[in-house]
């Protein structure tokens, strides 16, 4: 498989406050979610104007977190999150006004002009057309697994039970609830295609807001991560047990549902927050011997140069095939915990920019 070298720019957790600008161009950027504090629709303003104007990226994909309320529908309309914040203070009609409202926002033509998609649960495909960095050579076109969902903590938005499986497929014959085997989506597809100009399907517009009436607990899920080689980049709010999810109390608090599911996937590149005091990035080399042995073989820490971050205003990992240590995509992955503020929610930690080799788009 033919790939070309892309660049990338990760950040997380703005929770409305911003990196310090300029930014380095890149060809792509992510945003792993947490956009806002409390899901105001002048927050994701302030932040899509930052995208717009100081992100300079051909295409910028964007998930909800914890806290972005008002894009979790049936948690925000008629879940516990009209007794939380705004919420509370605001009627069942107010509260179905800006869940409407803030999605209008996030599928506008102004939006989608400016390179941005906000991506809900599952995969996507993607083309980056005219060439990576425009230095002429053909596109590249990926695949992207998101998810904006984390385990339960506290009262807020898009959580699952810590117990369930919402990443991995169910084995045949055991069926959830819904009488599906888990592999599809409520649209009965599994991926889909997206192009760079963000064009969404009918039935993600968010105009309607439906009831959450389901038992999440027995649910089967409704996209699950596929196996490798099936998604080059995933992105979710939450980490994976293990990677980059210590807190300050030395608990590591990531899903091991999520864990086992990257390991079987096994992206190029795995962004997520969420943990803001976990910052970091790390190359993983999975375990590939005979006789079926899986699991990690050997964990390494990327430890960025400060006084470089305090000049480029970011820090830097090189793993294209130009780099000194290629990354060996179905053998490593890279994990990147890239919020930008600390525990105490000072803006901080610097975004990352990562050099990584995308397929090439043979039909772009």
């Amino acid at each position: 498989m033919r790939t070309h070298q892309t660049r990338l720019l990760l950040l997380s957790d703005t929770h409305t406050s911003l990196p310090r600008t300029p930014l380095p161009r890149a060809d792509i950027a992510l945003h792993a979610g947490d956009i806002s504090m409390m899901g105001h629709h002048d927050e994701y303003v302030k932040i899509l104007t930052f995208l717009r104007d100081d992100v300079d990226a051909a295409l910028k994909l964007v998930i909800a977190g914890n806290h972005d309320v008002s894009l979790d529908p049936g948690w925000f309309v008629k879940g516990p999150g009209r007794f939380v914040g705004a919420g509370s203070r605001m009627t069942e009609k107010e509260r179905r006004e800006m869940v409407t409202r803030v999605r209008e926002l996030w599928c506008s033509d102004e939006t989608k002009r400016a390179g941005v998609v906000l991506l809900d649960e599952g995969v996507r495909e993607f083309r980056l057309k005219g060439g990576v960095n425009g230095d002429g050579r053909a596109g590249v076109k990926f695949a992207v697994y998101a998810s904006p969902y984390q385990p339960e903590f506290g009262c807020w938005a898009f959580q699952y039970p810590s117990s369930e499986d919402r990443f991995n497929p169910v084995e045949p014959g055991d069926q959830g609830k819904d009488g599906t085997d888990g592999t599809e989506g409520k649209d009965g597809k599994r991926d889909g295609d997206e192009e760079m100009d963000g064009e969404m399907d009918p039935d993600e517009d968010g105009d309607e807001v439906e009831d959450d009436d389901d038992d999440d607990d027995e649910r089967t899920p409704l996209q699950p991560v596929p196996d490798f080689p099936a998604v080059d980049i995933m992105l979710t709010h939450g980490p994976p047990l293990g990677r980059l999810d210590r807190t300050v109390r030395g608990q590591d608090v990531g899903c091991p549902f999520l864990a086992e599911a990257v390991e079987r996937a096994k992206p190029r590149l795995h962004c997520f927050g969420h943990i803001h005091e976990s910052w970091g990035a790390e190359r993983v080399r999975w375990r590939t011997g005979e006789g079926g042995e899986e699991g990690i073989e050997e964990v390494s820490r990327y430890e960025p140069d400060k006084e470089r971050i305090r000049v480029d205003r970011v820090a830097h990992v090189d793993v294209s095939g130009e780099s000194k240590t290629p990354l060996v995509f179905g053998k490593e992955t890279l994990f990147v915990n890239a919020c930008i503020n600390t525990v105490r929610y000072q803006p901080v930690q610097a975004p990352w920019v990562i050099d990584l080799d995308l397929p090439a788009d043979e039909e772009g």
